[in-house]
């Protein structure tokens, strides 16, 4: 059974162990009087929140997949985990360096997994085992198979 907005927004407070007078100190320190029994309003459903008010609750709920976690419908479209906008924080806060050696490595990644379904599916139309299911057995052989990169070709990058 899906939870209504009101009971969402109950949950997303208690998740952050803030009470209502907590929440409404945060809000008006963002510049919106919200008194603690508006807020209250906006949990049981008597009240809704403008905008502005809905948008600056989730900020305060670091409620960051607002499509996911207030809709009941199915989006036609991929949105963030939290893991994902995790990783995404984590990437911003990198030097260039860092973010180009990120995306080298997620380059190689896409490589070898496209690499990979190519052959499970060539695999699977000759009806072949497929031993790329299988993890290697030494670590000559995962270096055959993943070769290690060269960092220090990339060191001129960093000025």
């Amino acid at each position: 059974m899906n939870d209504d907005f009101g009971t969402v927004l109950k949950k997303l407070r208690k998740n952050k162990n803030l009470t209502a007078k907590d929440v409404s100190f945060k809000l008006q320190n963002m510049g919106y009087t919200i008194s603690a029994k508006t807020l209250s309003g906006y949990e049981t459903g008597i009240r809704m929140p403008n905008a502005d008010t809905f948008m600056a609750l989730c900020q305060i709920y670091d409620c960051k997949n607002i499509l996911e976690t207030f809709s009941f419908v199915k989006a036609d479209y991929s949105v963030p985990t939290d893991d994902e906008w995790n990783m995404i924080e984590k990437y911003r806060s990198l030097d260039d360096f860092g973010k180009d050696t990120v995306n080298i490595i997620i380059e190689r990644e896409l490589n070898r997994t496209e690499n990979i379904n190519e052959i499970k599916s060539s695999s699977a139309k000759l009806e072949c085992n497929n031993v790329y299911d299988e993890a290697p057995d030494t670590p000559e052989e995962l270096e055959r198979l993943y070769p290690p990169i060269d960092i220090n070709k990339f060191n001129s990058r960093t000025g």
